[in-house]
């Protein structure tokens, strides 16, 4: 009976690790839309993850990827960390990186960017950093992206989650 209620209790206490390290911390909160345009080859870029976000104080990201519904623009998808300019929010009275921004934003808002994936997003971290996605369509057409899924790890734990940005963006035929 000892030995039945000890294996019993290592079970649970190994259970209730297996459901901890699968759920880490949430690192997200909220979502938006956008519609826009773009020629072939201008880059659209917006915040994805703010440097305020809920959740645990660094994640390391392990995968990014648009869910796409359409896409006959050829659309590329880059993924960034923006370490966020704070002179140049001061000046401008902003608290992060802009929505529906163009190459010439990142270089102004973001003192230096990195890769996402496999990098450390250090939130409320001083500068702040942000995840910004760039969509550049390719060609003429149009993208629509539903949302993001994200992949993470906090220390141990694994988790993943969808960040609630869809994107309509076109680039239209020139007349």
């Amino acid at each position: 009976m000892v030995t039945t209620m000890l294996m019993a209790a290592v079970a649970v206490a190994l259970g209730a690790a297996g459901w901890w390290g699968a759920h880490p911390p949430q690192i997200l909160a909220g979502g938006y839309g956008f519609e826009s345009s773009r020629d072939p080859g201008q880059t659209f870029w917006t915040s994805l993850v703010h440097s305020q976000s809920d959740g645990a104080e660094e994640v390391v990201i392990t995968g990014l990827a648009p869910r796409i519904q359409t896409d006959t623009s050829g659309a590329a998808v880059d993924y960034l960390i923006c370490v966020l300019n704070t002179e140049v929010l001061a000046d401008e009275g902003v608290g992060g990186f802009m929505f529906g921004g163009r190459d010439r934003d990142v270089d102004h808002y973001c003192s230096r960017t990195r890769p996402a994936i496999g990098s450390t997003l250090h939130l409320r971290a001083d500068p702040p950093e942000e995840i910004i996605v760039g969509i550049t369509p390719t060609r003429h057409g149009r993208i629509v992206i539903a949302d993001h899924r994200i992949a993470y790890t906090v220390g141990w734990q694994r988790g993943h989650a969808t960040i609630n940005v869809s994107t309509k963006l076109r680039s239209p035929q020139q007349p």
